[in-house]
């Protein structure tokens, strides 16, 4: 089994710069890092490349062209230059804990998926976070962390598993998350990738587990595994309506497939 980690970035190399050395302090490394870059300057380049010299496994760098929020179109185009039978999704804001990986590889299973979480480190102590444990304690113990209960690993946790008649979508856009999911490449190729139709502020991510539920594969969702630190920053305000119906839609057409991902004119 071999793991691309496909990580997603835009416009921030600090933050990037601080993420990229979180995966280089993992004790398990995937097999290939792609950064997926919705059309960040050259500051971005520039991280990249100084990683490069020195990163212990390939460091690749997809980009695409800026023109407004396509996450979901440059996360394919890393799903494509992919060599690996399993990739794991972390978003450029996310700083993996040592074991990320190392989870990631032991609860993969034939067909299911694997939906991540997250704690959140407050914006105004992004800075001087750093995920090893002792920081993470002291973090925690001082209020500068979120969902603090996902901040220290078990490494007894289990998935919960869910099939596309036990969940609804509603209880799916709190279970999926894009910055902490993995799946099987065959899997995602199956559902033909990320749906390109969802540009701006939206969730995809929910959307393509929809999709991989749908087509029968299984979603465990592991809390106190596989975790990731997120690095909060301000967020647009959004319609949450609005970008769950997407969600909402493949539950009612039971949709396997989109028009618009990997392979145009191929979906339902």
């Amino acid at each position: 089994m071999k793991i691309s980690l496909c990580v997603t970035t835009y416009n921030k190399p600090e933050i990037l710069d601080k993420v990229l050395s979180g995966i280089r302090r993992m004790g398990v490394l995937p097999e290939e890092v792609i950064i997926c870059d919705d059309g960040s300057g050259p500051e971005t380049s520039e991280v990249i490349r100084n990683w490069q010299s020195v990163f212990p496994v390939p460091l690749r760098h997809c980009w695409q062209e800026d023109d407004g929020w396509r996450v979901a179109e440059v996360r394919n185009l890393g799903i494509r230059q992919s060599s690996c039978d399993y990739i794991v999704f972390l978003d450029g804001d996310c700083i993996p804990e040592r074991h990320f990986i190392a989870d990631h590889r032991q609860l993969a299973k034939p067909g299911h998926a694997i939906m991540g979480d997250r704690s959140h480190v407050r914006e105004s102590w992004v800075t001087r976070f750093n995920p090893d444990l002792a920081t993470v304690f002291w973090f925690a113990i001082r209020n500068r962390l979120r969902k603090r209960s996902n901040a220290f690993r078990n490494p007894l946790e289990t998935p919960v598993v869910h099939r596309f008649d036990s969940v609804s979508p509603e209880e799916l856009g709190h279970l999926a998350v894009g910055c902490n999911l993995g799946a099987w490449q065959k899997d995602i190729l199956a559902v033909n990738g990320f749906n390109q139709y969802l540009t701006g502020w939206y969730l995809e991510d929910i959307e393509l587990v929809a999709r991989l539920l749908a087509a029968g594969i299984k979603a465990g969702k592991v809390r106190r595994r596989a975790i990731v630190y997120h690095l909060d920053h301000p967020v647009r305000p959004f319609d949450k309506e609005a970008v769950l119906e997407p969600t909402r839609e493949v539950f009612r057409r039971k949709l396997t497939s989109t028009t618009n991902g990997l392979r145009k004119g191929n979906g339902q």
